[in-house]
Order: C-alpha cells, then sequence, then structure tokens
C-alpha cells in the first residue's frame, strides 16, 4: 500500500525500461511458452520465479501478475507432489503461494492445496502453512474451500467468512461488490453499472494510512465532500483477508464515503492499479480520468480537474 505518483517522468520511464530489460534477460531462457523448464532443479526454478517478482514491482498489478503467472506456468508445478523431497516440496508449495497471491487465480490456489494436501499426508504441514493457504484461498475468492480448511483445523487464527448473499442482476464478467453488512456479519453481492453516468471509484485499502488521509481531507473540502458523497465508491481491493470488522467500523464513521469490497478483480476494467488511494472517473463505462496517491498536500486541484473532465463539476 505504497502511495504512487504517475510514471510520467523522464527518470522513472528510464528505470522502467531497464527494468523491462533486466526481466527479459531473466526469463529468456525460459524457452516457448508451451514448454516447461524442466533442466533447473526446484530450488533454481522457485529462485528464478522470486526474482522475477521482485523485479516486476514498478509494474501494475495485472501486469505483474500477468509476467509472474507465465514464468510459473513454466517453471511449476512439478509432474507430481509426492515425488518430491521435504526441501522442494515446501519449495514448490512457495512457489505456488506466490503464484496465486499475484495472480489471483484459482488454478493456481489449487496447486497450493495440492502441495499443503502432500505436507499434510507426510505430516510436516503446519498451522502457518495452512494460515497461509487460508488467506490465499480468500484472495483468490475460493471461500468455500477456506471454510472447508478452518472446519478441518479449527484452531487456526483467521478471520471468519461472513455469510455470504447475492442480489439479483449479477452477470457473469460484470463488475461487482460485496456490500459490507451495518448490523450482521454478512457480505452481499451486487451488480455494478460503471454505464450509468458520470462516477468516481476510488481504489483502496482499509488499512492504508494515504486513503484515510484522503477520506478525511475529502469530508472537510465542502466541493470535494458533496461530489464523492453522491458520485464516488470507495472499492476496497482483493485481498487475502476481507477485513470486515475494519471496513463496518469504516462506514460507521464515514457514513458519506461507504467502502465495500471487490469480489473479483478482473471484473472491472482498471487494470493499471499499483498503489492505492487510486481515483478513476468514469464517463458512461470509460475511464476519462486518473489521479493516483495522496501527498501530504493533498491532491484536490487534480480531483478538480477530473470532476470538470466527465461533468460532475461546473467548468
Amino acid at each position: 500500500m505504497l502511495m504512487t505518483q504517475p510514471r510520467t517522468d523522464t527518470c522513472s520511464s528510464v528505470r522502467r525500461t531497464s527494468m523491462l530489460l533486466a526481466l527479459a534477460m531473466i526469463v529468456g531462457g525460459l524457452g516457448p511458452a508451451c514448454g516447461r523448464d524442466t533442466n533447473r532443479s526446484i530450488e533454481q526454478r522457485f529462485d528464478l520465479l522470486n526474482q522475477v517478482a521482485l523485479t516486476t514491482r514498478p509494474l501494475s498489478d495485472a501486469a505483474r501478475g500477468a509476467i509472474i503467472g507465465g514464468v510459473y506456468q513454466q517453471t511449476f508445478p512439478p509432474s507430481g507432489y509426492g515425488d518430491l523431497n521435504d526441501k522442494d516440496l515446501e519449495l514448490a508449495f512457495r512457489a505456488s503461494q506466490l503464484a496465486a497471491f499475484y495472480t489471483f487465480q484459482p488454478r493456481h490456489a489449487g496447486d497450493l492445496l495440492a502441495a499443503l494436501k502432500e505436507l499434510e499426508r507426510r505430516s510436516r504441514a503446519t498451522n502457518d502453512h495452512r494460515v497461509k493457504t487460508y488467506e490465499i484461498l480468500v484472495r483468490t475468492r475460493m471461500l468455500h474451500q477456506a471454510q472447508n480448511l478452518v472446519a478441518q483445523h479449527p484452531d487456526l487464527t483467521v478471520e471468519t467468512i461472513p455469510a455470504l448473499r447475492e442480489a439479483p442482476g449479477i452477470v457473469p464478467g460484470h463488475p461487482t461488490e460485496w456490500v459490507v453488512a451495518a448490523d450482521e456479519r454478512a457480505l452481499l453481492r451486487r451488480p455494478v453499472d460503471l454505464t450509468a453516468g458520470a462516477q468516481v471509484i476510488v481504489v483502496t485499502h482499509p488499512l492504508c494510512h494515504f486513503s484515510q488521509a484522503a477520506a478525511r481531507d475529502i469530508q472537510t473540502d465542502p466541493v470535494l465532500h458533496e461530489l464523492f458523497r453522491d458520485h464516488a465508491r470507495w472499492l476496497a481491493r482483493q485481498d487475502g483477508r476481507l477485513y470486515f470488522d475494519i471496513i463496518q467500523q469504516w462506514n460507521r464513521e464515514n457514513p458519506d464515503l461507504q467502502m465495500t469490497l471487490t469480489v473479483e478483480s478482473h471484473e472491472w476494467p482498471m487494470s493499471d492499479v499499483s498503489g492505492t488511494p487510486t481515483f478513476y472517473f468514469f464517463d458512461h463505462g470509460v475511464v476519462k480520468a486518473k489521479v493516483t496517491g495522496w501527498p501530504a498536500e493533498g491532491r484536490r486541484a487534480e480531483l478538480v480537474a477530473a470532476a470538470r473532465t466527465v461533468g460532475l463539476l461546473p467548468p
């Protein structure tokens, strides 16, 4: 949750180009995308995957996940977890955890579950393995599997998944959000119509202090307060925790800036998120302006200009 600045300056462009060149050198030896890297040891494969994860840090979430997922598919999972020694099995577990974390892909979470199952069979699984698996299952929205894991290991110290409900009108692949109930432990999944005129989506995180500062500053500004009260939604990013209690408390303290939860990131058109808060200004489903980050002085001028771009404020 770092405050990010738009990458438009020359120095940032040079750093980005250097990063991409370094990445090309790292993955250049993997061979065709349809092949599987079988020449390296499991340890070498894990080191490569970890290096790619570190090298792609300047990229957006979507771009980073695509690269990491592609490298993972070429290097992991092994043909069978039962054939690995204990050390390699642990590395395979960590590799699938890393891939699922950045890609949000249930198939990679499935690999993690398979690795955990083999660790359990060998009596080498710890609660740390189980908690990490639980968090990945929540992150990839495999919530029923997460609940099953807790049922098998009730001593795990994890966030309890709320009751899950669905509103009518949900269309597969279209944006949805979870609304946090005000007076019970429940989430309501409902559709979001981004084509309905001009609106603002604030991609945030419940623990991001930059987002908290933005909300505080916006509420003390009469123009911005009215704008965000009437036309914005604060959307918490897909994560390995639901932060139900924290979001519920946020909504009590900020009744005009209600926060909801992303169900699945791929449903939304914002593919260039790299930090929070990020403000997207939509006009009938099309992003017309974007404001990133919240420095100490705020971004009032940028928000006003972006709102004018989509007609939410007069010129």
